[in-house]
């Protein structure tokens, strides 16, 4: 695997092996110096690793492995969903495998219980599917703009970040990095167009993000392919549907309600931006927005009669809250979109520094992100980001100019990005920004070269 023919190094595939046993080093050394529990501020206890979003997932992980310790099958193991389907149920996959439990009897998540296991198998999936997209673009770009995507691919400090990590993305970029592999060449054939649906549909259960993902896809099918689009677009369609439909009918075994999004899908605006609006509009102060808003929710609650306990109100509740936004985006639209362009620059940021922040920083604390230990690397990302992005708009437009399959690609790789800025600007947060970074390797691959044949004309 590491030598040609010719008896010279494989540069790729070197990078692929240092970069994966990087990644196992780091994911060996952050669970060595993590795994274990911490008093915060607040006096509650939580775990140095396994803490905010990544807890739920691991509470869901340790319901669905307790429910298959009891010989439920995998259609009925589980609780109903909560967060992202496939992420909870690979860990307590994991965990029945080796026969190690994930919570103890003091319902605190156990420590030296081989999670380092996680991280390592993303680690090897990422590294795996990195191989097969070298393979895929050692014949379509030049040699050095190989070198360099390959390089990004495996070395840049933020992939790595999440690929050592215990978090959601590292999966999400293996499979970003397969959809990213069928369209380097255009499908010719029409099952490649329903195996993109599977990809997406696969995509959706690891990240609901994803759940329009399909939209700048079809998009770009209809610019390139006119009226074969049509098809093309219906064969996508039916793939993801077919994802879905498992999710919907794997729900209703479990609750007789046919569903496949998970809360969050339908309260994340509610929650973040509603009563900001507000605030906006009635010149109220954003707690008193807040109360206001809570206030109605409540009332809202009584009137109908709704009881949080069951499943089919809990949905009604956030069918509620879906129409509460929808009304207040109706009436402060500008604010709105004024909001998501602000919010989309702290999306964009590159923030490499996401698994050292999540083990050291103690969010329990009023106002932590203002706290010096976070702010120290805050400068020095946004240098980086500038540094990152130049290259990649460099290499856009060399990619661009350099032969008309290269423009078609690359309109694809702009599509995805402001697909996720679309989606999930809005909430600021640079972690939504990892995925992109997959796409935008190969802007980076034309850039660096394009910036290095330059620097050897000057110094000649």
């Amino acid at each position: 695997m590491l030598i040609n023919k010719s008896s010279k190094i494989n540069i790729p595939n070197l990078f692929i092996l240092i970069g994966l046993l990087i990644s196992i080093f780091v994911s060996i050394q952050i669970t060595l110096n993590f795994d274990e529990h911490y008093v915060r501020s607040d006096g509650s206890v939580a775990h140095k690793i396994i803490k905010s979003g990544i807890k739920e997932y691991w509470l869901s992980a340790d319901k669905f492995k307790k429910d298959l310790d009891k010989d439920k099958n995998f259609f009925e193991a589980g609780g109903p969903l909560s967060m992202d389907y496939l992420y909870p149920k690979l860990i307590g996959i994991y965990y029945k495998i080796i026969n190690k439990e994930i919570i103890g009897l003091d319902n605190k998540f156990l420590t030296n219980n081989y999670k380092f296991g996680i991280p390592i198998i993303q680690s090897i999936i990422y590294f795996l599917c990195l191989f097969f997209f070298y393979q895929k673009i050692t014949n379509k770009f030049s040699k050095h703009i190989v070198n360099a995507t390959i390089f990004f691919l495996a070395f840049e400090p933020t992939l790595i970040s999440y690929n050592s990590f215990y978090s959601t993305e590292s999966l999400y970029l293996s499979i970003m990095l397969v959809l990213f592999i069928l369209f380097i060449d255009e499908p010719k054939k029409n099952f490649q167009y329903f195996l993109i649906g599977l990809i997406l549909g696969l995509s959706y259960m690891q990240r609901n993000v994803s759940i329009l993902l399909f939209l700048p896809i079809i998009l770009y099918l209809f610019i390139f392919n006119k009226n074969k689009a049509i098809f093309q677009s219906f064969l996508v369609l039916a793939g993801y549907s077919l994802i879905l439909l498992f999710i919907g009918l794997n729900e209703y075994k479990k609750t007789n309600l046919f569903y496949f999004t998970p809360p969050s899908q339908g309260d994340a605006h509610w929650h973040y931006v509603a009563h900001k609006l507000d605030a906006k509009k009635n010149k109220l102060s954003l707690n008193e927005s807040l109360q206001k808003k809570n206030e109605e929710l409540k009332l809202w609650i009584q009137e109908n009669n709704i009881n949080l306990n069951n499943l089919k109100d809990q949905r009604k509740v956030i069918s509620y809250k879906k129409k509460y936004f929808l009304k207040t985006f109706n009436e402060n639209k500008l604010e709105y979109i004024k909001l998501h362009l602000y919010k989309t620059i702290q999306f964009s940021i590159i923030n490499f520094s996401y698994s050292y922040n999540h083990v050291n920083l103690d969010k329990s604390l009023e106002r932590w992100w203002e706290t010096d230990q976070y702010k120290k690397f805050f400068k020095i990302q946004v240098f980086y980001s500038v540094i990152i992005y130049f290259v990649c708009f460099l290499g856009f437009v060399e990619m661009f100019k350099s032969s008309k399959d290269n423009r078609k690609l690359s309109i694809f790789i702009i599509l995805i990005p402001l697909y996720f800025a679309a989606i999930l600007g809005w909430t600021g947060i640079s972690r939504y920004n990892v995925p992109n970074l997959i796409f935008l390797s190969v802007y980076f691959g034309f850039g660096l070269n394009f910036i290095l044949i330059n620097l050897k004309k000057l110094i000649k």
